[in-house]
C-alpha cells in the first residue's frame, strides 16, 4: 500500500481548487435532498413516522465490526450530490477493492511478475461464492464474453432451433444470432409473462423438436423479473437441450448456488452486483460440456500437453482452459476482495436489505398518478429491480432530466420496447436515496 503522503499527494491532485457551476448545483441539490427528504416522506407514506423509518436499521458484521446498512455508502467513492441508482449497469466498486488492485499492480510491477500463481486461492474464493468448484469456473472480461465462449463452443448446426426470450440484452442475445446466421439455425424469441407466473409453462409450450438450446437471463434486465433458473434447466436436461443463462443482474444480487441450478453454462458479471472492477466476468462450464467440446479459443495456459512438432495438443478439463494467454491478475484480485466484502455481510442479508429498498421504492410508485410499474409485485419474481413507465411523460425525458436535474442516475428501458425507466437499489444506496427518487419523480410528473 502506498505511504499516507503518497496517499494525501494522490487524493489532493485530484481536488479542484475552484468548484465549477455544475459542482455548486450539484452541492445544492445533495443539500435539497437531505432537507426535504424527510417533508416528502409524509407524502409518500403518510401514516409511517421519520424516526421508525430511519431506526430500523439491520445490524451487520463487517470484518468483525458491528455496522449499520446505512452506513456502507461510506465504503464507497461515490460523490454525496450523485445518486447512483444503476447498478444493474454499472456497479460501484468498494474502496477496498479499488485498494487491493492497486497494491497488487505495484507490488506485481515491482517483482516484474504476472502474479499468476495467485490465482488458485482467487478462483477458490470466488467458485465457492458461487456455489460451485473452482475447476468449473474461468475468468472473463464480463457476463458477454462468457456467453460469446459459450456459443463458440455448443455444436449448433443448420437447421437447429435456439430459444431465447424477448427480455435478453444485447450481450446475452447477439453472440446466439450471430451463430444461427452463420450456420443456417433459427432463433425463436418467446414473450415472457411479466407478473412472473407462467413462464415455466411458456418455456416448455414453445420447446419444439428442433430445439437445440434455451438462452435465458436469470434475472432480466428489463424489469429485474426472477426466472426459475432451476426449473427451466431440468426441463432442458428432460429435454435433451443445452442451457444458458445470463447471470449478469443474478450474481451478487441474489443468493446463488450454480451446482444446484446445473446449467451447462452460466455467464456473470464482475462488475455489476458483485461490486468487482470494471473488465472482470466469470463463466462456469458444466463437466458435461468440458468433457465432450473443445475450446473456444486457446494458447498458453488452455493445454495440459502440448508439442508444436508433431502438432499435438491435449487440452485441460477445467474451464481455466479459456483463460488462455496473459490476464490481468490485479484485476481478478479485485474480484476476490470484492467477493470477500459480501461474504462479511452474508449474501441472505445484503438481498433482503436491497429487496426492502426495492419495496420501499414500490410502495411509493404506487401513490404516485399516470404510473406503471413492470417490475412483478410478488417478491417470489423480484429483487433489487423496479421497472416503470409513466403515462404523460417520455421514458427518455424522466431519465434525462432526472440525470441532469437531480444528478440521479437510472436507465433508460428500450429492450422488448418497453420505453420504461429502471432504478436498481444496492449496498451504495439509503432510504434517502429512495425517498429523494421518489420525490424527484413527484416533481417531475407535476
Amino acid at each position: 500500500m502506498e505511504s499516507k503522503s503518497e496517499s494525501n499527494q494522490m487524493s489532493n491532485s485530484n481536488k479542484p481548487l475552484i468548484k465549477s457551476k455544475s459542482q455548486l448545483s450539484s452541492r445544492r441539490d445533495f443539500i435539497f435532498k437531505k432537507l426535504l427528504g424527510g417533508i416528502f416522506l409524509f407524502t409518500i407514506f403518510p401514516f409511517v413516522r421519520i424516526g421508525s423509518l430511519f431506526s430500523r436499521e439491520n445490524k451487520i458484521s463487517l470484518y468483525g465490526e458491528s455496522i449499520s446498512f446505512s452506513s456502507l455508502k461510506d465504503a464507497y467513492f461515490i460523490q454525496d450530490s450523485v445518486t447512483h441508482l444503476n447498478t444493474a449497469s454499472i456497479g460501484l466498486s468498494p474502496k477496498v477493492v479499488v485498494e487491493e488492485i492497486y497494491s497488487a499492480l505495484k507490488d506485481l510491477e515491482k517483482r516484474g511478475r504476472n502474479g499468476d500463481w495467485l490465482l488458485k486461492d482467487t478462483r477458490t474464493v470466488i467458485a465457492e461464492f458461487l456455489g460451485t468448484n473452482a475447476e468449473s469456473i474461468c475468468f472473463t472480461r464480463n457476463a458477454t464474453e462468457g456467453i460469446n465462449i459459450a456459443a463458440d463452443i455448443l455444436p449448433i448446426k443448420e437447421g437447429d432451433e435456439i430459444i431465447l426470450t424477448e427480455h435478453e440484452h444485447i450481450g446475452g442475445s447477439a453472440p446466439w444470432i450471430k451463430k444461427a446466421k452463420s450456420l443456417g439455425a433459427t432463433i425463436k424469441i418467446i414473450q415472457l409473462d411479466l407478473s412472473g407466473e407462467n413462464n415455466l409453462k411458456i418455456f416448455e409450450n414453445n420447446i419444439s423438436e428442433k430445439t437445440k438450446l434455451i438462452a435465458f437471463s436469470h434475472v432480466t434486465c428489463t424489469t429485474g423479473m426472477i426466472l426459475p433458473a432451476k426449473e427451466i434447466v431440468e426441463l432442458c436436461k428432460q429435454r435433451g437441450i443445452y442451457s444458458c443463462i445470463d447471470g449478469a443482474q443474478s450474481a451478487g444480487m441474489i443468493d446463488l448456488n450454480i451446482d444446484d441450478i446445473n446449467p451447462d453454462f452460466y455467464s456473470c458479471s464482475g462488475y455489476k452486483w458483485l461490486g468487482g472492477p470494471k473488465g472482470t466476468g466469470i463463466l462456469y462450464i458444466s463437466n458435461r460440456i468440458l468433457e465432450n467440446f473443445d475450446p473456444a479459443c486457446v494458447g498458453a495456459n488452455s493445454d495440459v500437453n502440448f508439442d508444436l512438432g508433431t502438432k499435438q495438443i491435449e487440452y485441460k478439463n477445467t474451464a481455466d482452459r479459456e483463460e488462455y494467454g496473459n490476464r490481468n491478475i490485479p484485476l481478478q484480485l479485485g474480484l476476490k476482495k470484492a467477493v470477500e466484502f459480501l461474504s462479511e455481510l452474508k449474501m441472505k442479508e445484503v438481498s433482503l436489505r436491497n429487496r426492502q429498498l426495492s419495496d420501499r421504492f414500490m410502495k411509493g410508485l404506487s401513490k404516485l398518478k399516470g404510473v406503471e410499474l413492470l417490475t412483478p409485485e410478488n417478491k417470489e419474481f423480484y429483487a433489487s429491480i423496479v421497472s416503470f413507465k409513466t403515462r404523460d411523460k417520455s421514458y427518455e425525458e424522466i431519465a434525462e432530466r432526472l440525470r441532469v436535474e437531480k444528478h440521479i442516475r437510472v436507465r433508460k428501458v428500450y429492450e422488448s420496447d418497453l420505453k420504461a425507466v429502471r432504478a436498481s437499489f444496492s449496498l451504495a444506496n439509503t432510504e434517502q436515496d429512495v425517498d429523494y427518487l421518489l420525490m424527484s419523480l413527484k416533481e417531475l410528473l407535476e
